[in-house]
């Protein structure tokens, strides 16, 4: 798997979680539309495709009665403010992206799946110490942290959560 067929699946995997954000209803009659949804927008052949099962989907949701509306939009305003960060995470990981690849002992670490530990702690909101010490308990497992001696011991770390709610 090449650098950009990387990246893209990254960026997929992110875009993925915060458009499974968007389509949790909290009623039955809505929850199905919206597995339904998923099931059909994910199966599009191409971005047009996508985007002319977006616009359907938008016609669907604006003959909704403004009760059902409102109580949609109250119960997304929590989940609206979290995705805030989940779009803070991708234009890390697209910036980190542009900056390239280290190649070191034969293997690439592409810069946005691989980040430092400053750059973790930036992209989720964690305080430096909290990741220095999830790698000293293992918390982030030894295989998804990276030691660089050649490069002043530079350390990148496999960017996933590893904790949730912390």
């Amino acid at each position: 798997m090449n650098r950009k067929e990387r990246l893209l699946r990254l960026l997929r995997e992110e875009l993925k979680h915060v458009e499974d954000k968007l389509i949790e209803y909290p009623h039955e009659k809505n929850k199905m539309k919206s597995d339904d949804y998923m099931a059909w927008v994910r199966s599009a052949e191409s971005d047009e495709e996508r985007d002319r099962r977006r616009a359907e989907y938008h016609g669907w949701y604006s003959n909704l009665s403004e009760a059902e509306k409102t109580e949609l939009r109250e119960h997304f305003r929590p989940e609206l403010e979290k995705l805030g960060d989940h779009l803070r995470v991708l234009q890390g990981i697209a910036d980190l992206a542009l900056k390239g690849s280290i190649h070191y002992e034969g293997e690439e670490y592409l810069l946005g799946e691989w980040v430092t530990i400053a750059d973790y702690a930036r992209l989720h909101n964690l305080k430096l110490n909290r990741v220095t010490n999830w790698i000293k308990r293992e918390v982030i497992p030894a295989e998804n942290v990276k030691v660089f001696p050649a490069l002043n011991n530079l350390r990148l770390v496999r960017n996933e959560a590893y904790r949730t709610g912390a």
